[in-house]
């Protein structure tokens, strides 16, 4: 008994929800004003399913199909604008009326001073749920504002609505039929479609069949293939899309087709929807420029004229509709990728966004080659179709024994495309097959052939070494009998030259190295295991370059990684042949990464010199040509006093930048023992600096070498190559040396190629 209080009161908050709810739903005062205000108020109650528009001229009649399309009935039988005719009913179903008049008691209204003794048109609606209908007559102007006088059949008063609402009934049919050539079908609608067309000024004439089959098109006649998507709706839509005027309506009497060329048509166009299909019949009179092109729906009466562009827009081959692009799945949708090669199997599978070579052993793929198959796939386009019908594969390497079948898989192991490729085509192309379509194409050898031809090494990752640059502390190159060392400094950051010569590195030069060969990216993988050094050219290599990391503190141990590189080669890719220390791996390296692993690390700076003021210059057996800077006006005075002349002073300008940051292009000795070896002795000429604040710097150009010239500098200690472009700049403010000067060869070096 105790609890009685509580379900009592539980019952009054539930009858009150109930009673607040209820009020809730209730119109309020403003909406039961326009309510009352409307005047076909209970038009909105139930859809409409038969409009009658009727003056003394007409009567239309409009029906809604099952569809909730609208036809016209009567006078002609068609099909109507579905928005005219909506917008019709909208309009009824919203007007309010602005005055209204009622006949007082015991008197009658005198209709004609409304224009409604007889109405001018009379408009119907009828509701298809309650079986009533409203009949609105229309009237004359009623002079207050923009409006017109209507009434209701069968009830008294006179109503005032504005003029626009009775516009827009004041249709005639050709206004209110539909100006569609046929009804839409949308693309996502779409399930077969076939295309009849006979020869037209000379085109042959065909049949085309396509279907919807799964995810996918496919042209069933006249042969199998894959279709594309896009074609098809665009055809579609060419057909939609095209909007009638009312003079393109020719006839209403389908007895009249063969006037017009539809009894042989020239195009026969079918589409099938869910549930709704339809043909468009195109028929051409006449020819060349004169040619007049007419269309009709079968089934329909309406003949119409069409333009000679969407004429041939319809008219679509199996070559038009017949998917061009090798593979139609995305790159993102690709979860893995299967070869089946007579050499042996890839599987390559996307876990946790890297990718890696099943099997065993299991290894990493690489990366940057995924992305680059893939996407170089999705874009494919086929450049021919040789053969829709092939009777042997075997000539195009497509047979069961040759080939190698390309399977590319989504999420949960769906296919989304399987090739077939076989040999070499011709023209940069492949010959290849749709596995399911007998078709024999003609495809791109793109960069992801490549891959399926070389098989899983083709696939490894191509990041052969991954260390920390910063932990790299020293480095040794070594080629052609030189060897050159250099180590980070003990204090401040940057790098020093410790082999052959202690001093100063080329700081950019060497953390290049360090960069590259830290996180060490290969051409491609030649070999998983050298077998025979020899035949790499790694018995004696070309070259090495080890490098030795360090992390943690100065008595950590070093870890030193070594490189070995080989003869050049163009197979499996430009370069040179290449390996790890404690990697069996061969690889290839471009000659771009070659060249920067094999900078010489030492400074050639020849020198830095800012605010110049003055140069002079001294050539063997001439006088020196001195000049100095105007500071006033920055122009540049010869010895005398004089203006230099324009190009001189030029040519000065070109010098005073090029020495505040003078770089040599290459090292030819690390001490300057015996100066006559270099022409030092007798100098090609010598540039004297003055600055500012300095005095006495002094640049010597000797004799000519390999590669340009020896030059000794004030910033260097080493003996520099410029190159013969430098060494011409140097010189340009003198006239031109006298010519027959003996190439010098760089003691100890190689006759070719010096370190740089």
């Amino acid at each position: 008994m105790k609890y009685k209080p509580t379900i009592i009161l539980l019952l009054v908050v539930a009858v009150l929800g109930a009673i607040a709810y209820s009020l809730s739903k209730q119109p309020t005062s403003e909406e039961l004003r326009k309510k009352r205000a409307r005047l076909l108020p209970e038009l909105a109650e139930g859809p409409v399913d038969r409009i009658v528009l009727a003056d003394g001229r007409q009567r239309i009649v409009c029906l809604r199909a099952a569809d909730d399309s609208w036809r016209i009935d009567s006078p002609i039988k068609t099909r109507a604008d579905n928005w005219e005719v909506q917008e019709i009913v909208r309009q009824f179903e919203t007007v309010q009326s602005s005055f209204s008049v009622f006949p007082r008691k015991g008197l009658k209204l005198d209709l004609a001073r409304y224009g409604l003794d007889d109405p001018a048109r009379r408009i119907t609606f009828h509701a298809q749920d309650t079986d009533k209908q409203w009949t609105v007559l229309l009237g004359g102007p009623s002079g207050a504002g923009d409006s017109v006088y209507v009434a209701l059949e069968g009830q008294e008063g006179v109503f005032a609505i504005p003029k626009g609402v009775v516009s827009r009934a004041e249709v005639t049919v050709p206004e209110l039929r539909s100006k569609r050539i046929a009804p839409r079908i949308s693309g996502d609608q779409l399930r077969r479609l076939s295309v009849e067309a006979a020869e037209f000024e000379g085109d042959a004439a065909f049949q085309v069949e396509a279907q919807e089959v799964g995810a996918a098109w496919e042209i069933t006649r006249p042969f199998r293939d894959l279709a594309d998507r896009d074609q098809i709706e665009n055809l579609a839509a060419e057909l939609y899309n095209h909007r009638l005027s009312e003079d393109d309506f020719v006839s209403d009497d389908p007895a009249q087709a063969p006037d017009y060329g539809l009894e042989s048509p020239a195009l026969t166009l079918s589409i099938q929807g869910d549930g709704e299909s339809q043909t468009i019949l195109c028929g051409v009179k006449g020819a060349g420029e004169s040619a007049a092109f007419f269309a009709m729906e079968k089934g329909e009466g309406a003949i119409v004229r069409i333009s000679r562009s969407l004429f041939e827009s319809l008219r679509k081959g199996p070559g038009d509709l017949r998917m061009r692009s090798l593979v139609a799945a995305p790159a993102t949708d690709v979860k893995q990728l299967q070869l089946k090669r007579p050499e042996g199997d890839v599987v390559v599978s996307e876990e946790g966004g890297a990718w890696h070579i099943q099997g065993a052993p299991r290894a990493d793929a690489d990366p940057s080659l995924m992305d680059q198959i893939l996407s170089d796939l999705a874009s494919a386009e086929i450049k021919s179709f040789v053969d829709d019908r092939p009777a042997d594969l075997a000539p195009y390497g497509l047979d069961d024994k040759t080939r190698i079948l390309l399977s590319l898989e989504g999420k949960d192991g769906k296919t989304l495309a399987a090739i077939a490729f076989g040999r070499a085509a011709g023209d940069g192309a492949v010959y290849a097959q749709r596995v399911g379509y007998p078709p024999v194409l003609r495809v791109p050898q793109k960069r992801y052939y490549e891959p399926f031809n070389r098989g899983r090494i083709a696939f490894l990752d191509r990041q052969a070494l991954d260390e920390r640059p910063e932990a790299a502390v020293r480095l040794r190159l070594r080629r052609g009998g030189e060897e050159i060392a250099c180590a980070r400094k003990e204090k401040g950051p940057g790098w020093r030259l410790t082999e052959p010569a202690g001093g100063p590195a080329d700081e950019e030069a060497a953390n290049r190295i360090v960069d590259a060969f830290s996180l060490l990216r290969v051409a491609a993988y030649a070999a998983l295991k050298a077998d025979s050094p020899a035949r790499y050219g790694l018995a004696h290599p070309y070259a090495s370059l080890e490098v030795a990391y360090r992390t943690g503190g100065e008595d950590a141990p070093e870890r030193v990684r070594t490189l070995s590189i080989g003869r050049a080669t163009s197979e499996p890719a430009e370069g040179r042949y290449a390996t790890l220390d404690g990697d069996n791996r061969v690889f290839v390296l471009s000659d771009a990464k070659v060249e920067t692993l094999l900078r010489n690390p030492a400074d050639k700076t020849v020198c830095k010199a800012e605010d110049v003021t003055a140069l002079a210059f001294r050539r063997r057996g001439e006088e020196t040509a001195r000049f100095h800077l105007n500071a006033d006006n920055g122009t540049w005075l010869s010895g005398d006093g004089a203006p230099a002349p324009e190009a001189t002073g030029k040519a000065l300008d070109g010098i005073r930048s090029l020495l505040e940051n003078f770089q040599a292009a290459g090292v030819a000795a690390y001490d300057a023992k015996r100066p006559d070896r270099y022409g030092f002795d007798d100098p090609f000429l010598v540039v004297e600096i003055e600055t500012r604040t300095v005095l006495g710097k002094k640049i010597v150009v000797g004799g000519k070498c390999e590669g340009g010239r020896f030059v000794d500098g004030p910033a260097t200690d080493y003996i520099l190559i410029i190159t013969p472009e430098q060494a011409q700049d140097l010189a340009a403010p003198l006239p031109p040396a006298q010519k027959g000067e003996k190439l010098r060869k760089r003691p100890g070096a190689r006759p070719k190629r010096a370190a740089r």
